[in-house]
Parts: structure tokens; sequence; C-alpha cells
């Protein structure tokens, strides 16, 4: 376990590494992996043969679809839905910046404390299983 909320700010090249690490090691250990991406402002046409074939190739073994988005239509409320199965009136990320009267300011923070429903890593810790978790707001350029 590397911990229940782990940001880093990496490159493109750091992340597939860990991922790459990761699925091998599971790999060996024969049991099955449940790796989550999430591309952030991608269409559909990026992950073509051409563009994008590992992605390709990485869907066509597994489960790939695209989401409806929840209101608002943000980063972050989007994000906490997808990871707790909760809409944004029960997990508390109404926004990708917002104010708090008792918190004070939420600016993509990776803060557990902001988040009121538990992340589906936090459940399958607890169900005994290791869980990574690695967020990065950098932008692909």
């Amino acid at each position: 376990m590397c911990g229940w909320w782990i940001a880093y700010k990496m490159t493109i090249k750091k992340i597939t590494f860990l991922i790459f690490i990761y699925c091998a090691s599971a790999m060996a250990s024969q049991k099955e992996v449940v790796l989550l991406l999430s591309l952030d402002g991608s269409r559909p046409d990026y992950f073509n043969h051409e563009i994008s074939p590992n992605l390709v190739k990485l869907g066509n073994q597994g489960w790939h679809g695209t989401l409806k988005s929840v209101f608002p239509s943000e980063t972050f409320p989007n994000h906490a839905s997808l990871i707790t199965g909760c809409n944004t009136e029960q997990h508390g990320i109404v926004s990708n910046q917002f104010s708090d009267s008792l918190k004070g300011n939420f600016e993509y923070a990776m803060d557990p404390s902001w988040m009121k429903c538990e992340p589906v890593w936090a459940s399958a810790q607890k169900a005994g299983m290791k869980t990574i978790f690695v967020e990065t707001t950098q932008k692909a350029p």
C-alpha cells in the first residue's frame, strides 16, 4: 500500500513506469489487477491504433468505455464521483475550486478530509487488498 492519497506531479513517462511496475508485479504473482485510468478531457478518437496503440491494446484486454459527466462538468467533482460511486452532493467536492465556511478554500487539493465518501481503494484496503493511487494534475503537451 502506498498511502491513502498520494499526489505526485510527474511526467507521463514516470506515471507509465509506475503503472508498468505495478501491473508486472501483479501478473508475476498471478493476481487479478484493476487499473483505472482517467484521461480527463480526452476525445474518443484519441484512442486508436495510430495515436495510442498501447492504450488500445490495454483496453482490448479488459473493459473500457466512456462515462457520463456529473454536474458540474469539472475535473474534481467527476473524479470524486468516479472513485467513490457517490454523486456531488454526497461526496462534497462541488467544483474544482470552492470555499467552505468551516474548512476554507478547496483548490485542486488532494486532502482526503474534503471527501465525505470512501474511495474504492480505501474499501479494497479494508478488505485486505493491496492498492496504489497516483494522481497528477500535469497536462499533456
